[in-house]
């Protein structure tokens, strides 16, 4: 008895380690989610967004007003494209993820180099994902811009 005692204190004690994936993958893998939602943006492929989106998604605009899923899809409608100017670029950086069961708290910040322009700014974005069976969908966003 106490030699199963041992074992079963011994898998227990190993557990977490075995089935939490190191801070590199966590990160890399909503960095990823990152990328992939902003290229949805920046292309106005509302269909590819949509898949990512949870269907309570709700996002905080940078001008501070709450847009629920369907106006933040109708926003990057492709027939709105040609009403835009050209898209910037997008460089992610200073990501910080922390995942709690099913919900995933992940900040990063956003820096837009305008095309033609040596001209940039820089949003904090803080997203809220949740998993959805063996995926994660983007749940909440709150945007910011960084004062330069």
């Amino acid at each position: 008895m106490h030699r199963s005692l041992s074992r079963l204190l011994l898998i227990v004690a190993l557990l977490p380690c075995i089935s939490q994936a190191e801070p590199e993958q966590v990160g890399s893998e909503f960095q990823r989610l990152i990328e992939q939602l902003v290229a949805t943006q920046l292309s106005y492929d509302s269909n590819a967004m949509a898949a990512l989106l949870h269907p309570d998604y709700l996002e905080v605009s940078p001008k501070g007003e709450v847009d629920y899923r369907e106006k933040v899809l109708g926003f990057y409608a492709p027939s709105l494209q040609a009403d835009k100017q050209k898209s910037p670029q997008v460089t992610l950086s200073e990501l910080n993820v922390s995942v709690q069961e099913n919900l995933a708290f992940v900040l990063v910040k956003e820096t837009f180099a305008m095309p033609n322009s040596s001209q940039t700014f820089s949003m904090r974005v803080s997203f809220v994902l949740q998993k959805v069976t063996d995926h994660w969908l983007f749940y909440r966003a709150h945007y910011t811009g960084i004062w330069p």
